[in-house]
C-alpha cells in the first residue's frame, strides 16, 4: 500500500469519526433535553392536577389560585387583544378570570385549567411521534429551490428566443419564485399562529406560496422536458400534484392540538342564540329517532335459538369437566353431575317455551 493510499485512508476514517462523534453528541443532546421537558412538564401537569382539586373545595380556593398564579403564563396577563389565538396560548382567558373585581368564577377556572392539562397531554403524546413530513418537507424545498434555481438559468439561456420585453418578466419570474419558496415556510407558521377566521385567508397563501411556485417550476421542467406537445397529461399531472401537496402537507399545518384547543375554547365561551338551541335540540332529537328506527331488534325466535346454543355449548363442556375415574374422585363427580342436571332443566325449559 502506497503512502497516498495510507493518507487516503486515515483522512476518510478520521472524517467518518469525527461525523459519528458530531452526530452522536447531537442525539445523545436532544434526548437529554426532551427527557427534561418531559420530567418538567410532568410534574408541571401534577401541580395543576393538585390545583383542580383545591379549585373544587371551597376552603383551598384561596391557596390554588395563589398557585395558579406560577404555574401559567406570565405573557398573558393584561392583553389588549383578546379573543385571538395569541391570546388562547398565552393563558390570557385565565388570567382574565383570575384579574376579574368580585367574585371568582370557579366552574369556569377549573373548565379552563383541565383543558389546559388535557393540552399540554396531547400536545406530549404528539411531540414523541415521529414526524417524517418534516423531514420530507424539507427535502421537498431543497429540491424545489435546486429546480427553481435552474428555471432561471433557463430563463436566461433563452433570451435569445424571446421578445425583448418577455426577458426581464421571465427572469423576475423566476426569480420571484425562488423568493416565495424561500419564504414558504416563514409565512405559513405566521399564518399557523395566529390565524384568520376567514378561510380566504389560507387559500390565497395556498395559491401564492404553493400552487404558483410548483406550477410555474413544473411547467418550465416538462417544455424543457420536451413535453410540451401533450398538453393533457401535463394538466392532469399539475392538478394531481397541487392536490396532493393541499391534502397531505398544507393541511397538516392547521391540524394541530393549539387549533383544538383553542376551538374548545371558544365554544365553550361563545353565546347560544335561541335559534342555535332549537337547531341542537331537533338534531339530537332526530338522531336520537333515527338509531331507535334503525337498531336491530332480537324477536323471541331468534332469543330461544341463541339460548338453545348456549345450553349446547355448556352441556358440552360439563361432559367435558366429567372426571375419568369418578370413583377416585367422587366430589369431582358429584360437582359434575350436579351441572349436567341444571343444564338439562335449562334445555327443557327451552324446549318447552318457557322463555317467551
Amino acid at each position: 500500500m502506497s503512502t497516498e493510499e495510507i493518507v487516503k485512508l486515515l483522512s476518510a476514517f478520521g472524517i467518518g469519526s469525527i461525523l459519528s462523534v458530531v452526530f452522536g453528541f447531537i442525539q445523545f443532546h436532544k434526548r437529554n433535553q426532551l427527557d427534561y421537558i418531559t420530567k418538567e412538564r410532568s410534574e408541571w401537569r401534577k401541580q395543576l392536577k393538585e390545583i383542580i382539586k383545591k379549585l373544587n373545595d371551597g376552603v383551598e380556593r384561596t391557596k390554588a389560585i395563589n398557585e395558579l398564579k406560577n404555574q401559567i403564563n406570565p405573557y398573558g396577563r393584561n392583553i389588549d387583544i383578546k379573543n385571538t389565538k395569541p391570546y388562547f396560548m398565552k393563558d390570557g382567558h385565565i388570567w382574565d378570570i383570575l384579574d376579574v373585581e368580585g367574585e371568582v368564577n370557579y366552574d369556569k377556572l377549573t373548565f379552563f385549567v383541565e383543558l389546559l392539562l388535557k393540552y399540554d397531554w396531547e400536545r406530549s403524546k404528539k411531540e414523541v411521534d415521529t414526524k417524517p413530513y418534516k423531514f420530507i418537507h424539507e427535502v421537498v424545498i431543497f429540491i424545489l429551490l435546486v429546480c427553481s434555481l435552474y428555471c432561471v438559468y433557463l430563463a436566461y439561456k433563452n433570451t435569445a428566443n424571446l421578445e425583448e420585453f418577455l426577458i426581464p418578466v421571465n427572469i423576475g419570474t423566476s426569480l420571484l419564485v425562488v423568493l416565495l419558496l424561500l419564504m414558504q415556510k416563514m409565512i405559513t407558521v405566521a399564518v399557523i399562529s395566529n390565524p384568520s377566521k376567514k378561510n380566504s385567508e389560507r387559500l390565497w397563501v395556498f395559491i401564492i406560496l404553493y400552487a404558483i411556485p410548483y406550477g410555474y417550476i413544473m411547467n418550465n421542467l416538462a417544455d424543457s422536458l420536451g413535453t410540451k406537445e401533450s398538453s393533457i397529461i401535463k394538466i392532469i399531472a399539475l392538478v394531481g400534484l397541487i392536490i396532493y401537496i393541499y391534502e397531505f402537507y398544507y393541511l397538516s399545518f392547521f391540524d394541530s392540538c393549539e387549533d383544538e384547543y383553542v376551538k374548545e375554547i371558544e365554544r365553550y365561551l361563545s353565546v347560544k342564540s335561541k335559534k342555535y338551541q332549537v337547531g341542537i335540540r331537533l338534531t339530537n332529537q332526530i338522531r336520537d329517532k333515527e338509531d331507535k328506527l334503525y337498531r336491530y331488534e332480537y324477536d323471541i325466535t331468534v332469543i330461544n335459538s341463541m339460548n338453545k346454543r348456549l345450553n349446547r355449548i355448556k352441556k358440552k363442556l360439563t361432559k367435558k369437566k366429567r372426571p375419568q375415574d369418578p370413583w377416585l374422585h367422587p366430589i369431582l363427580f358429584f360437582k359434575y353431575r350436579k351441572d349436567r342436571s341444571r343444564i338439562i332443566r335449562e334445555v327443557k325449559k327451552v324446549g318447552k317455551g318457557e322463555l317467551t
